[in-house]
């Protein structure tokens, strides 16, 4: 009998546990002292993103596929520019579409890159991400932020959606 009962126990677990999946981007940013840039580098899972797109423009949108939506890449830039916010040394940092490539290996995911210039020098980076919030509760947005050899990071939520990024 508890053979039994642990086998069923174990199949709802498992079934249960497939109900609550989790909700991840990552951003990848780096300053670049040399050529005084910043690099961004966003992984969304393409399958998130197209339903923000949607939703964004109130149709069905498919990035990534044979029916990709035909302003997709416009679509994605707007979004990203609404929802990932980045400020050196207090001033608003204006980000450019670098491309995107979708990595099927890597459960359809969709990394978006993004350089912004004339970045001179840097002692604090405010960053603020909103990516998929207004669709999961539970997202959370990774913040890998690299400078001078160092590695900082942050994990941020809708009730903490910002961090800052203090230098040395």
């Amino acid at each position: 009998m508890w053979k039994l009962f642990i086998m069923f126990s174990l199949l709802f677990a498992n079934k249960t546990a497939t109900l609550h999946p989790v909700y991840v981007s990552v951003a990848e940013i780096e300053y670049k002292a040399q050529k005084q840039s910043l690099e961004i580098g966003l992984k969304i899972f393409s399958d998130d993103l197209s339903d923000a797109l949607s939703r964004e423009a109130g149709q069905p949108v498919e990035i990534g596929t044979d029916q990709e939506y035909k302003d997709a890449t416009i679509l994605l830039q707007k979004y990203i520019k609404k929802h990932f916010l980045l400020y050196a040394d207090g001033k608003n940092v204006e980000y450019n579409y670098v491309g995107r490539e979708l990595v099927r290996q890597d459960f359809f995911a969709v990394w978006v890159y993004f350089e912004a210039k004339n970045i001179n020098s840097i002692k604090s980076l405010y960053v603020k991400n909103t990516i998929l919030q207004e669709l999961f509760a539970t997202q959370n947005n990774v913040i890998n932020f690299r400078c001078n050899g160092k590695t900082r990071r942050a994990s941020l939520y809708a009730h903490r959606p910002s961090a800052e990024f203090e230098l040395e």
